[in-house]
């Protein structure tokens, strides 16, 4: 059995440190609106950041697809 997880790394918008949120976080957090950066506590939306992973997530599909006989 095969177990996929993504971890997602996002860059604030106000203080430019790193920061990451695992695929299980960000499913779980349904209820969320926002997500605080851990460094400055900016607070993101949660629409942007789904935004930000559907276009990364459609990148690795198109590469998936290109590469599967």
């Amino acid at each position: 059995m095969i177990s996929v997880e993504i971890l997602v790394h996002f860059k604030c918008m106000s203080c430019a440190a790193w920061w990451s949120i695992a695929d299980y976080h960000v499913v779980e957090s349904k209820n969320t609106s926002t997500y605080l950066c851990p460094h400055c506590g900016y607070s993101h939306s949660q629409a942007l950041m789904w935004r930000i992973i559907n276009q990364q997530l459609e990148k690795i599909l198109m590469i998936t697809k290109q590469n599967v006989p």
